[in-house]
């Protein structure tokens, strides 16, 4: 299938931009400037354009005019765009490819950032670092869809309606049975961990497979296969209380988890990837935890730009 070109990209987020109510005549100009920018760019906004006035979705032409308009929220403009995109040219993109997943969802969080939020029912919902989800609460059901990062969460009071409380990942459902747990998504794997109640995992492809676990316990599965599960542990879930919590761990992985928290690069080379690091370090101020590091560690920082940021032997 076709990816669209950067320019069409481009195009759908100036759409979104514009029409989300928040542009002012700076976000106009700047609009314009880029459709003049390059003949790619018009093309692009021509076919938006065309897209509209077969599917009758957009607004009218957007221009200047449209401040004084009635706009659609930004991510009903963007779910315009999908829907158009999906049936008007669908070998160009579907609304199921990750990108526009991430783009259309319902909360999302940037890197270093974590946020809270409450449901109807007074779930909490804490969503980590680069975290993407769906929230598909109605009268009948009640699902955090996890597309990308970690949620942790605090599920409320019963509910009268009989609907259990479910987080669904790309490798299957996790049922909360009243609870407190988190759920996380690596590249080949969900983690899901239990601190109160009992929750029951089910592999995608094989939901007849299930397991229930208790509080103080973990498990990773994948589509179709479930881990034996493991202690968990109450520090894997500091990083709601801004904390990153390590014992004993490798150098190497510690980096990993604290880049969830940092833009750009960040690695070591593999003559310290060893070193253990203990202690509480604060996800919010990175550069203080990478200078904390020289002053427990025979290390030191080497940056390039600001961005490529290397730990290596002192």
């Amino acid at each position: 299938m076709l990816k669209p070109s950067q320019a069409m990209v481009a195009a759908s987020q100036w759409y979104a931009k514009l029409a989300s109510g928040e542009a002012n005549e700076r976000d106009y100009a700047a609009w314009q400037s880029w459709k003049d920018a390059s003949s790619k760019h018009a093309q692009a906004w021509q076919q938006l354009e065309e897209i509209n006035q077969q599917f009758q979705q957009l607004p009218p032409k957007v221009g200047l005019t449209t401040l004084q308009k009635p706009a659609p929220p930004r991510r009903q403009a963007l779910k315009q765009l999908a829907v158009m995109f999906s049936v008007g040219t669908a070998s160009w993109y579907t609304y199921q490819e990750q990108p526009w997943r991430e783009l259309l969802a319902d909360y999302k969080t940037a890197v270093g950032e974590t946020r809270e939020i409450q449901l109807a029912d007074g779930t909490q919902l804490y969503l980590n670092t680069n975290t993407t989800i769906n929230v598909l609460y109605n009268n009948q059901q009640r699902q955090v869809e996890l597309i990308e990062g970690e949620v942790l969460i605090k599920t409320g009071h019963q509910d009268t309606a009989q609907r259990n409380f479910t987080v669904k990942t790309q490798y299957g459902l996790v049922t909360a049975l009243g609870t407190h747990f988190s759920v996380r998504n690596f590249a080949d794997y969900t983690k899901a961990s239990l601190f109160e109640g009992q929750i029951k995992v089910e592999p995608e492809s094989n939901l007849g497979q299930n397991i229930v676990l208790n509080a103080g316990e973990s498990i990773n599965f994948t589509s179709t296969q479930l881990s034996r599960p493991e202690k968990a542990r109450l520090t894997d879930a500091a990083w709601s209380k801004g904390i990153l919590v390590a014992y004993a761990m490798p150098l190497a992985q510690f980096l990993a988890e604290l880049s969830r928290y940092r833009p750009g690069l960040l690695r070591c080379d593999p003559a310290v990837a060893k070193l253990e690091i203990s202690g509480s370090f604060p996800t919010q101020d990175t550069d203080a935890v990478l200078e904390t590091l020289t002053n427990t560690l025979p290390v030191r920082i080497h940056t390039i730009m600001g961005y490529w940021t290397t730990i290596q032997a002192s």
